[in-house]
């Protein structure tokens, strides 16, 4: 039965930075619909300012896919951030979204905030807001992928993205207030949804996605080796498990 998926990027990203993940989707789900959806103040939409809360964005996000696509029920495939909108899309208009993949996700209520991003990484973190591209690339390089081995050409790549339609520093600062105090929904979703977990995670305590897992009764799917993209680490992995759902 074909499918639509929606996919969603983390904070300061856009859908360009899905890169070879999306041909690899179409590989393997050749009759599946793929949409790529920027956040507001991301991409698509750099020029614009993003709000600074959760619920916010998902009402912009969610009423230009209903504008596009009024009869279509989906399904999202998100990390962290893209996860965080993911949920809350979800419980603000359950009949638009059917199931979700979410990967390496955190909330204020069920983690602290030293485990959702994580204290050690603090100073390298302010150090990379007041780098050039390419040095600012290699460091979101460095955080997210503990596998993928072609990072030269990968952060020449990524680097000429912020030549064109990049996320603003303000709307990373305004991306991040509104993660930072992004609360889980009263009530779980109504939808299915799948956790994946990187083990070896450098932003996010591991130990965020099993809060929710556990509050939520949820299976977790863990991977042992990767860090924080989960789908530039391992992208076949990824697969695998969506496969399941």
């Amino acid at each position: 039965m074909k499918k639509n998926w929606i996919f969603l990027r983390d904070l300061g990203r856009d859908s360009r930075h899905w890169g070879t993940f999306i041909k690899t989707f179409e590989n393997e789900f050749p009759h599946d619909s793929i949409h790529l959806i920027d956040i507001p103040g991301s991409g698509e939409y750099s020029d614009e300012i993003c709000p600074t809360s959760i619920p916010e964005i998902v009402d912009i996000i969610a009423s230009r896919w209903q504008d596009n696509n009024p009869d279509e029920i989906s399904n999202i495939i998100a990390l962290s951030f893209g996860g965080m909108i993911a949920i809350e899309w979800m419980s603000r208009y359950p009949k638009m979204i059917d199931s979700a993949v979410l990967m390496n996700i955190s909330a204020r209520d069920s983690s602290p905030f030293y485990k959702r991003l994580r204290y050690q990484k603090y100073r390298q973190l302010l150090s990379m807001m007041f780098s050039s591209n390419r040095k600012r690339e290699y460091g979101v390089i460095d955080l997210t992928s503990n596998l993928y081995v072609s990072r030269k050409s990968l952060v020449e790549l990524w680097s000429s993205y912020c030549l064109t339609n990049a996320t603003s520093q303000l709307n990373v600062f305004r991306q991040l207030w509104a993660a930072m105090f992004y609360k889980l929904p009263a009530q779980k979703p109504e939808q299915k949804i799948m956790l994946l977990n990187s083990l070896e995670d450098q932003i996010v305590a591991p130990d965020c996605s099993k809060a929710i897992a556990k509050q939520w009764k949820l299976p977790l799917y863990r991977h042992p080796t990767a860090g924080h993209d989960l789908t530039l680490d391992c992208p076949q992995w990824v697969i695998s498990q969506i496969k399941q759902i």
